[in-house]
């Protein structure tokens, strides 16, 4: 079972989901989800984070890789039945990682308030599919090449839905 995130939270967002069958391999992908976003902070803040000070975002993040790895398990395993809108789940996630990691974008606790790192310096780390699964080219942003087009337009929704914008709209966090 994950800190960051339940599986009630994945069966919400996926909801065709049935939860007779899955629900040990969700928690499965929670962790491995918590794991993968910790390790990749961990040069930078001080993870895990507690239960009650999980920042909105890593919850997002955790979220969208949690479903993206359940739906690979269960339904897109084979090249027959890949699927653009399960890889949706992991390039948003990926592209608002790797910005979080680049000093892009800050963590914001529930009120509001940037959290610091604790001190680490971390340099540029150009973005890796091989944390994720295994070897799809990405460009020196750390954006998957197959989407660069779209990669505008999923960071705005990323940080639409973390609540990066002020009251007229405005990005609290510009590029």
């Amino acid at each position: 079972m994950g800190v960051y995130v339940t599986t009630s939270a994945i069966f919400t967002l996926l909801p065709g989901l049935d939860a007779t069958g899955t629900t040990a391999l969700v928690d499965t992908h929670i962790v491995r989800a918590e794991g993968m976003v910790n390790g990749m902070l961990s040069k930078k803040y001080t993870v895990p984070f507690t239960s009650t000070a999980v920042p909105p975002i890593i919850r997002q993040l955790v979220e969208d890789y949690s479903c993206y790895f359940t739906m690979r398990s269960l339904y897109t395993r084979d090249s027959q039945n890949k699927s653009d809108w399960t890889a949706e789940f992991r390039d948003l996630a990926s592209v608002t990682l790797m910005e979080i990691v680049n000093n892009k974008v800050a963590l914001v606790d529930t009120a509001g308030s940037v959290l610091p790192g604790d001190g680490r310096h971390l340099a540029e780390v150009p973005g890796s599919r091989d944390a994720i699964d295994g070897g799809e080219p990405r460009d020196a942003e750390g954006a998957p090449r197959a989407v660069q087009g779209r990669r505008r337009g999923a960071v705005e929704e990323g940080r639409a839905r973390a609540g990066c914008r002020d009251a007229e709209g405005q990005d609290q966090h510009p590029a």
